[in-house]
């Protein structure tokens, strides 16, 4: 099922291709109709297939640059911080944890555009949760949920 979710463009071409064509041989209709509708076709499929590229293009700049901003050293806090519940925050720390936030908002932001793919979104919504039931993090949510009614503080 997944290769025909995967390949459904050409899948469709094909069969209108072949409905094409045997159309034109059972009832010779025009050449210049037979051909216009095959250009047709043939640019409708093309389309396609670019937007399709276009969007993966776009999703694997924004994997790239969710995972450059959620660096090796926002990880080592959030792991220290797993292993440490009792341990304050350093000041630059605490913005360390409001600038993930916003990743997450950032994230949440493009999967409602339809850009991040479910598999996709369902894993970082798995490590976002995750990374709220530490106590630290949980306290920083629970305050800017307060303060500021953002979206990104409610993930579908």
């Amino acid at each position: 099922m997944n290769w025909i979710k995967s390949n459904y463009p050409t899948l469709i071409a094909f069969v209108f291709a072949t409905l094409l064509v045997i159309g034109y041989f059972n009832t010779r209709f025009d050449e210049r109709v037979f051909l216009g509708i095959l250009g047709i076709m043939a640019t409708m499929y093309l389309g396609t297939l670019r937007t399709r590229m276009e969007h993966d293009k776009l999703f694997k700049e924004l994997f790239t640059d969710f995972n450059t901003k959620y660096d090796n050293q926002l990880n080592d806090l959030l792991n220290d911080l797993r292993a440490n519940p009792e341990r304050d925050l350093e000041p630059e720390e605490t913005q360390m944890i409001f600038d993930y936030f916003n990743l997450c908002a950032e994230e949440y932001l493009w999967r409602k555009k339809g850009r991040i793919p479910s598999d996709v979104w369902e894993a970082w919504k798995a490590g976002i949760q995750s990374n709220l039931e530490i106590p630290q993090v949980r306290e920083l949510f629970n305050k800017e949920a307060k303060d500021k009614k953002q979206e990104y503080l409610i993930m579908d």
